[in-house]
């Protein structure tokens, strides 16, 4: 069964919702951690998600679908190349 037609990957948490204010992709994966403390809440306080007329939109405009367990400890990043000597 195929759910998805297309997977696009847009870069950022950032990006992924403006993709979805825009109307680009049908849904997008993000940071969540509260209602008050989530990639789109970050986003809709700075006004950065607007309709189509530029009226800004609301939290009311998105339907969250799925919220994940919470991850304990983040990724780690590290550099797998020769270490630098200075």
């Amino acid at each position: 069964m195929t759910y998805f037609g297309k997977v696009v990957f847009t870069g950022s948490h950032e990006n992924a919702m403006l993709a979805l204010s825009q109307g680009t992709v049908d849904v997008a994966a993000n940071q969540w951690t509260s209602d008050d403390d989530s990639t789109l809440a970050q986003m809709l306080h700075k006004g950065m998600l607007k309709n189509a007329d530029g009226s800004p939109m609301k939290k009311d405009d998105f339907r969250i679908i799925h919220k994940s367990a919470p991850i304990i400890n983040g990724p780690y990043a590290y550099n797998s190349g020769p270490a630098r000597t200075t």
